[in-house]
């Protein structure tokens, strides 16, 4: 929905002639950060299409990473007014992280799952190179 949404934004603005300065003078860096902000949004979308992320998922992690980084800083210098509406955002998403990596700790460093003979519960399989390619019909 937000790429829809963008979408519309830069296509209405190129439609009406989107404006060469803003109120702090700086009409270039402006709309610099906010192209920069779209592509990397509109790069991510695709980057994250499952052919493309099951092929190379370790690439797909790293650009996601470095695209959401972009896309973030053009969204600051863009909208400048909005920045604490894109901390609150980056709040949450950290808060998110450290939950994710705490239960990780809790549940498989400090107190993995033990079976009665007192053996780890977990264990390693190798799997086949098509798995998760598609559902058995």
């Amino acid at each position: 929905m937000f790429i829809v949404l963008a979408t519309v934004h830069v296509g209405g603005r190129l439609y009406v002639n989107v404006p060469t300065t803003r109120p702090d003078g700086d009409g270039h860096a402006y709309i610099r950060a906010g192209w920069v902000g779209y592509v990397a949004f509109v790069v991510l979308v695709f980057a994250a299409s499952r052919p493309i992320r099951n092929a190379h998922y370790a690439t797909f992690k790293i650009a996601h990473f470095i695209l959401i980084l972009l896309a973030l800083t053009g969204m600051f210098v863009h909208r400048i007014q909005r920045v604490p509406w894109l901390i609150a955002g980056l709040a949450l998403w950290a808060l998110d992280r450290i939950g994710r990596t705490l239960r990780v700790v809790v549940h498989h460093i400090w107190r993995p799952p033990k079976s009665t003979s007192g053996q780890s519960l977990a264990f390693v399989e190798a799997l086949s190179d098509d798995t998760g390619a598609s559902a058995p019909s």
